[in-house]
Protein backbone atom coordinates (compact mmCIF):
# COMPACT_ATOMS: atom_id res chain seq x y z
CA UNK A 1 0.00 0.00 0.00
CA UNK A 2 1.29 3.23 -0.66
CA UNK A 3 1.79 6.35 1.51
CA UNK A 4 -2.33 7.56 1.64
CA UNK A 5 -5.45 5.52 1.58
CA UNK A 6 -7.17 7.73 -0.83
CA UNK A 7 -5.28 9.72 -3.50
CA UNK A 8 -7.81 12.89 -5.24
CA UNK A 9 -6.97 14.55 -8.27
CA UNK A 10 -8.56 17.64 -9.52
CA UNK A 11 -8.27 18.96 -13.06
CA UNK A 12 -7.47 22.42 -12.56
CA UNK A 13 -5.73 22.96 -15.85
CA UNK A 14 -6.58 22.36 -19.63
CA UNK A 15 -8.69 24.44 -21.99
CA UNK A 16 -12.27 23.43 -20.33
CA UNK A 17 -12.01 22.48 -16.64
CA UNK A 18 -10.97 26.02 -15.50
CA UNK A 19 -13.87 27.61 -17.33
CA UNK A 20 -16.44 24.86 -16.87
CA UNK A 21 -16.63 25.67 -13.35
CA UNK A 22 -13.85 26.66 -10.56
CA UNK A 23 -11.71 23.92 -10.06
CA UNK A 24 -9.68 25.56 -8.18
CA UNK A 25 -12.05 26.45 -6.11
CA UNK A 26 -12.86 22.80 -5.76
CA UNK A 27 -8.96 21.91 -4.96
CA UNK A 28 -9.17 24.20 -2.55
CA UNK A 29 -12.39 23.07 -0.92
CA UNK A 30 -11.31 19.18 -0.57
CA UNK A 31 -8.12 20.66 0.65
CA UNK A 32 -9.38 22.57 3.54
CA UNK A 33 -12.06 19.18 4.67
CA UNK A 34 -9.28 17.40 4.66
CA UNK A 35 -6.65 19.46 7.03
CA UNK A 36 -9.96 20.25 9.30
CA UNK A 37 -10.85 16.54 10.09
CA UNK A 38 -6.85 16.04 10.36
CA UNK A 39 -6.42 13.47 7.22
CA UNK A 40 -3.93 14.84 5.41
CA UNK A 41 -1.87 11.72 6.49
CA UNK A 42 -4.41 9.25 4.95
CA UNK A 43 -6.22 11.68 1.82
CA UNK A 44 -4.10 13.64 -0.44
CA UNK A 45 -5.84 16.04 -2.71
CA UNK A 46 -3.85 17.10 -5.83
CA UNK A 47 -4.12 19.29 -8.50
CA UNK A 48 -3.87 17.54 -12.00
CA UNK A 49 -3.17 18.08 -15.76
CA UNK A 50 -5.74 17.65 -18.48
CA UNK A 51 -7.47 14.26 -17.55
CA UNK A 52 -8.39 13.95 -21.10
CA UNK A 53 -12.88 14.71 -20.87
CA UNK A 54 -12.65 18.02 -22.05
CA UNK A 55 -16.34 19.41 -21.64
CA UNK A 56 -17.18 17.69 -18.68
CA UNK A 57 -15.41 19.63 -15.56
CA UNK A 58 -14.20 20.27 -13.57
CA UNK A 59 -13.24 16.47 -12.88
CA UNK A 60 -12.22 15.25 -9.91
CA UNK A 61 -10.85 11.33 -9.10
CA UNK A 62 -10.78 9.66 -6.12
CA UNK A 63 -7.86 6.47 -6.26
CA UNK A 64 -7.93 3.87 -5.31
CA UNK A 65 -11.33 3.46 -6.50
CA UNK A 66 -10.96 5.14 -9.94
CA UNK A 67 -14.34 6.96 -9.57
CA UNK A 68 -14.50 9.93 -11.45
CA UNK A 69 -16.85 12.82 -10.89
CA UNK A 70 -17.91 15.04 -13.59
CA UNK A 71 -19.36 19.02 -13.66
CA UNK A 72 -18.03 19.43 -9.87
CA UNK A 73 -19.24 22.54 -8.30
CA UNK A 74 -17.59 23.86 -4.82
CA UNK A 75 -20.64 22.71 -3.21
CA UNK A 76 -20.27 19.44 -4.63
CA UNK A 77 -16.60 19.03 -2.84
CA UNK A 78 -18.36 18.58 0.05
CA UNK A 79 -20.86 15.58 -0.59
CA UNK A 80 -17.69 14.42 -2.07
CA UNK A 81 -15.65 14.67 1.17
CA UNK A 82 -18.45 13.26 3.46
CA UNK A 83 -19.67 10.81 1.43
CA UNK A 84 -17.11 9.29 -0.27
CA UNK A 85 -13.40 10.30 1.01
CA UNK A 86 -14.80 9.53 4.88
CA UNK A 87 -18.44 7.21 4.27
CA UNK A 88 -16.96 4.97 1.69
CA UNK A 89 -19.66 5.82 -0.90
CA UNK A 90 -19.35 7.41 -4.08
CA UNK A 91 -21.63 10.23 -4.78
CA UNK A 92 -23.89 8.72 -7.38
CA UNK A 93 -25.06 11.68 -8.98
CA UNK A 94 -21.67 13.52 -9.61
CA UNK A 95 -19.99 10.00 -11.02
CA UNK A 96 -18.74 10.06 -14.85
CA UNK A 97 -19.79 7.50 -16.96
CA UNK A 98 -18.03 8.09 -20.40
CA UNK A 99 -19.36 7.90 -24.17
CA UNK A 100 -16.02 5.80 -24.97
CA UNK A 101 -13.19 4.53 -23.04
CA UNK A 102 -9.93 6.88 -23.27
CA UNK A 103 -10.37 10.35 -24.22
CA UNK A 104 -13.25 11.94 -24.77
CA UNK A 105 -12.44 15.38 -25.67
CA UNK A 106 -15.33 17.56 -26.93
CA UNK A 107 -17.70 14.61 -26.32
CA UNK A 108 -19.83 15.96 -23.40
CA UNK A 109 -21.75 14.05 -21.39
CA UNK A 110 -24.74 15.31 -19.44
CA UNK A 111 -24.10 17.31 -16.38
CA UNK A 112 -25.21 15.62 -13.06
CA UNK A 113 -29.50 14.89 -12.75
CA UNK A 114 -29.82 17.95 -10.82
CA UNK A 115 -29.68 20.28 -13.66
CA UNK A 116 -32.20 18.26 -16.35
CA UNK A 117 -36.18 18.99 -16.38
CA UNK A 118 -36.75 17.82 -19.93
CA UNK A 119 -34.87 16.07 -23.15
CA UNK A 120 -35.91 16.78 -26.35
CA UNK A 121 -35.67 15.17 -29.66
CA UNK A 122 -33.45 18.18 -32.20
CA UNK A 123 -32.28 16.85 -35.40
CA UNK A 124 -29.50 14.97 -35.24
CA UNK A 125 -29.53 14.86 -31.52
CA UNK A 126 -31.24 15.41 -27.99
CA UNK A 127 -31.39 18.99 -26.54
CA UNK A 128 -31.72 19.61 -22.94
CA UNK A 129 -33.07 21.97 -20.83
CA UNK A 130 -31.56 23.21 -17.39
CA UNK A 131 -33.13 24.47 -14.36
CA UNK A 132 -31.33 27.30 -13.50
CA UNK A 133 -31.37 28.72 -17.25
CA UNK A 134 -31.79 28.05 -20.54
CA UNK A 135 -28.70 26.70 -21.73
CA UNK A 136 -28.77 23.76 -24.47
CA UNK A 137 -26.22 20.94 -25.06
CA UNK A 138 -26.63 19.05 -27.26
CA UNK A 139 -26.35 15.35 -26.96
CA UNK A 140 -25.56 12.76 -30.38
CA UNK A 141 -28.14 10.53 -30.86
CA UNK A 142 -26.29 7.68 -30.66
CA UNK A 143 -25.45 8.53 -26.81
CA UNK A 144 -28.77 8.15 -25.42
CA UNK A 145 -29.22 4.36 -27.25
CA UNK A 146 -32.88 3.49 -27.89
CA UNK A 147 -33.88 6.74 -26.10
CA UNK A 148 -37.08 7.99 -26.88
CA UNK A 149 -39.53 11.08 -26.23
CA UNK A 150 -41.83 9.04 -24.31
CA UNK A 151 -39.01 7.63 -22.07
CA UNK A 152 -37.40 11.34 -21.85
CA UNK A 153 -40.76 13.14 -20.51
CA UNK A 154 -40.26 10.82 -16.97
CA UNK A 155 -36.95 9.64 -17.32
CA UNK A 156 -33.63 11.15 -15.17
CA UNK A 157 -30.34 11.07 -17.38
CA UNK A 158 -27.21 9.80 -15.38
Amino acid sequence: MGPFEKHVFVCTSGSTCPVDGDSQAVHARLKELVKEAGLKTTIRINNAGCMDQCGNGPMVVVYPENIWYCHVRVEDADAIFQEHLIGGRPVERLIYRPLQPGPNLGKSVPPPSRFFTSLRLSGEGFTTKTRRREECRWIPRSIPSGLNQDFARYARIR
